[in-house]
């Protein structure tokens, strides 16, 4: 538990009320990831919320034989394109982690609380488009932007 409350220290829960804040932390969970290990792949639908606490995470797009990293998160720094993007979408790019701590949440689990609380929803989905304001997650949402409006990067390069 005493993770879960480092988290909660993050950017993207404050301003949210602490009942929603518990609301989160029972459905949410804390995972770590190895360098190297890939937390999502090419061509999927992500269905999960990740938030940032330590260590980077770089995103890449297949380039010929290699890959090209054209992104990198940080620490309080948020993804997981279901959050945002209408259902049925699927990632061109693959998240990989430098060695990393992830809370993960799963938006099927969270749902059932918005569906009862409507300021809940709007309160989380509040959180999620301030920390796009900032710089250097405006940045970010121009590249998520950019990319959703590309076919599969994969299937036209290399």
């Amino acid at each position: 538990m005493k993770d879960m409350e480092l988290f909660t220290q993050l950017p993207f829960f404050q301003g949210l009320e602490s009942n929603y804040v518990d609301k989160v932390k029972e459905v949410a969970q804390i995972r770590e990831y190895r360098e190297g290990e890939v937390i999502f792949d090419y061509d999927v639908e992500i269905d999960t919320l990740y938030i940032l606490s330590k260590g980077k995470v770089r995103f890449v797009v297949p380039i010929k034989e290699r890959e090209l990293k054209i992104y990198e998160a940080n620490g309080g720094d948020i993804f997981g394109l279901s959050s945002i993007l209408p259902p049925g979408y699927k990632t061109t790019f693959k998240a990989v982690s430098d060695g990393c701590s992830l809370l993960e949440l799963k938006m099927q689990e969270i749902e059932p609380y918005f569906a009862s609380d409507e300021r809940f929803r709007y309160s989380f989905y509040f959180n999620i488009l301030g920390l796009f304001t900032r710089k250097k997650d405006r940045e970010n949402h121009l590249l998520v932007k950019s990319l959703l409006n590309l076919p599969p990067i994969r299937d036209h390069i290399g």
